[in-house]
């Protein structure tokens, strides 16, 4: 265990670092995986959306209601398509994700596959909540991230910007609008998250 996945986890553990009242609960639909590494990547993308007031309710696509977000993880990508891309959001169409599971495998360590597989599930999900393909130029909604910042994923110091983090507040009336999920201030009223 490094010390980044220890310090996750106890973070994660905590689940009093965000407030629950006003949470946005989203169902985010992705198919179910063996690899405790995916479940860590969605354990992250959550933990970094909270910050946000967004609660991702993983649903496997089986269980996935109408007009929600769904996460399609494609284990080979041909080098043509949108190379140099970990993934891509439709926020205009409005619900669908691709995560080029490949090209993150072949961009760092094996130990470092769940940090940066959650940062890419939490930057296109907010891509879908914000409804723009607009970026930033720091934290997780960056186009590229550097060196430096796949280290700060490491310790889970790479989170959106408090501009960020108000374009997704904003998007958030007008998500529940367009998919028909709920606001709901009392079903994580114990804190978690």
């Amino acid at each position: 265990m490094n010390i980044g996945f220890g310090l996750m986890a106890a973070l994660l553990a905590s689940g009093s670092s965000i407030e629950a009242a006003g949470r946005l609960v989203t169902p985010v639909c992705m198919s179910s995986s063996a690899d405790f590494r995916v479940a860590r990547a969605k354990q992250i993308a959550g933990w970094l959306l909270g910050f946000a007031t967004v609660h991702v309710e993983w649903l496997p696509v089986s269980r996935c209601p109408p007009k929600s977000i769904v996460v399609t993880l494609q284990p080979r990508t041909p080098d043509t398509l949108r190379p140099e891309w970990f993934a891509y959001s439709q926020p205009f169409e409005g619900t669908q994700i691709i995560v080029f599971l490949d090209r993150i495998q072949a961009a760092v360590p094996a130990r470092r596959f769940a940090q940066l597989l959650g940062h890419v599930l939490a930057h296109e999900i907010a891509h879908m909540i914000e409804g723009t393909d607009c970026h930033s130029s720091e934290g997780v909604m960056k186009v590229r991230w550097s060196g430096a910042d796949y280290l700060k994923m490491d310790y889970l110091q790479l989170r959106f910007t408090e501009s960020d983090i108000q374009l997704i507040r904003q998007g958030l009336p007008a998500l529940e609008t367009r998919r028909g999920v709920v606001l709901d201030d009392t079903r994580y009223a114990d804190g978690r998250h």
